[in-house]
């Protein structure tokens, strides 16, 4: 019969079969294992689905078997330790340890806490020694696919690392699938299309070792990216990113990464633009430029300012991109001319003076209008609003240079308040002819 070996030095201790929860490796960071419960499961794995293994602590075997329990009227098989009943049962763990990869990920990785020299071979002959462990596990056409696969469940033979730092280490993705690997031990697999495979210590997993949350890994893994210091690894993410690919990296959390000085000195002589603002750009302004993801390229311009030349993003507005149109439809052109005759025929006119206006597409689809430097930038879409709607979206952004206020703050909201009742208050002064007689009148009804 063939055998699945995995073999490391020292002799494992008869306890680790048999204690549930008990780990000396929780305070050791270089360690894989944790939960104390990794071994226990392989073992009830392999014997639930009889899968014929023997292990050997250095020429001594430790055997294994199960005796049947009734408990409440139900079947259940206790697992024999050593000869010992112990109070484990071979339904531990579920459907989640049924895979090939479940008991091999940890009884590999236990070998690798002991030793990292550990080796995985396949072999025909049992052989025990002293001072080593070995755990032989019949062949299943399963395992045959992970041992001829191992590179893509197991880091520990893969001398491909592009760069490593202290949020993780990069390989490239042969299979160009995503796989997230925890300490070299593939914790996350999916079909998503993804150029690089991710190994990080800080990918947190639940007891069946798979991530807790996807989430924070696409966080750690930006983080990673930020980091690197190789020039020519940067060179590569963001050909990834730029050539279009629905890639697992266009939707990393670049938002909360702190770049190195290597992305500084790659983008410096560079032009960008989002791909998230494909659309309002045409193809003459977008020539010569490398697309990257907003979220990304907003991070650059907050951290290297206006270093970083991205199309129509500014240090001051680095998530909002602003295309000034040079013919706007003469539809539009005709409204805002209305609009401001309107005004100038109201007491507006006061504060109205000679207001500077231009035309854009936003980014922002709902953004009717902003201020840049004192201009007032209205949205091409306006066309399509009438002469009062338009008047009135004048009046707020004439505010907003007026008073310094921004957008949907409380300070903006008093100013406009302020306003609207000054202008009340004169209008009902403007009608009373004795301002003094009034008091009088009041007094006298009394």
């Amino acid at each position: 019969m063939k055998y699945l070996k995995i073999q490391s030095k020292g002799e494992i201790d008869i306890n680790a079969f048999t204690l549930l929860g008990a780990s000396t490796k929780k305070k050791d960071d270089s360690k894989i294992g944790f939960f104390g419960s990794g071994l226990k499961y392989a073992v009830a794995s392999l014997l639930r689905n009889n899968i014929e293994f023997r292990i050997f602590s250095g020429e001594t075997e430790v055997t294994f078997g199960v005796k049947p329990i009734k408990f409440r009227e139900e079947e259940f098989n206790k697992i024999v330790v050593g000869g010992e009943v112990t109070s484990l049962t071979d339904a531990m763990g579920g459907d989640d340890w049924d895979e090939a990869f479940a008991p091999i990920r940890e009884i590999y990785s236990n070998a690798l806490d002991e030793d990292s020299d550990s080796t995985v071979k396949i072999t025909e002959n049992i052989n025990p020694e002293a001072t080593f462990t070995k755990v032989y596990i019949q062949m299943t056409s399963e395992m045959q696919d992970l041992y001829d696969n191992f590179d893509m469940y197991f880091l520990s033979k893969r001398s491909d690392v592009m760069f490593s730092n202290d949020f993780g280490a990069v390989y490239p993705a042969t299979n160009k699938k995503k796989r997230l690997f925890r300490k070299g031990i593939l914790c996350f697999s999916s079909n998503a299309v993804a150029f690089f495979h991710y190994n990080s210590s800080k990918f947190e997993i639940n007891e069946s070792r798979t991530l807790k949350d996807e989430w924070y890994a696409k966080r750690d893994i930006a983080r990673c990216w930020g980091a690197c210091s190789n020039v020519a690894s940067i060179a590569e993410i963001v050909d990834v990113l730029n050539v279009g690919h629905k890639s697992s990296e266009r939707y990393l959390e670049w938002s909360h990464v702190e770049f190195s000085d290597s992305w500084l000195s790659f983008c410096e002589n560079k032009k960008f633009y989002a791909i998230e603002h494909e659309m309002i750009f045409n193809d003459y302004d977008k020539r010569n430029r490398i697309r990257l993801p907003l979220s990304m390229l907003g991070k650059l311009i907050r951290q290297y300012g206006d270093s970083i030349d991205v199309l129509g993003l500014s240090k001051d507005d680095p998530d909002e991109a602003i295309h000034y149109i040079k013919n706007p439809s003469q539809t539009l052109m005709n409204k805002v001319l209305d609009a401001i005759s309107i005004l100038r025929n109201t007491r507006y006119v006061e504060r109205f003076n000679d207001p500077k206006i231009r035309i854009a597409n936003f980014s922002d689809e709902y953004k009717a209008a902003t201020i840049k430097d004192g201009v007032i930038v209205l949205a091409s879409k306006l066309d399509s609003m009438t002469i009062h709607e338009i008047a009135k979206i004048l009046i707020e952004e004439n505010e907003h240079i007026l008073s310094g206020y921004g957008d949907e703050t409380r300070e903006f909201q008093n100013h406009l308040f302020n306003l609207y009742f000054e202008e009340l208050t004169r209008k009902e002064l403007d009608q009373i002819e004795d301002k003094e007689n009034i008091f009088v009148d009041l007094t006298e009804s009394k």
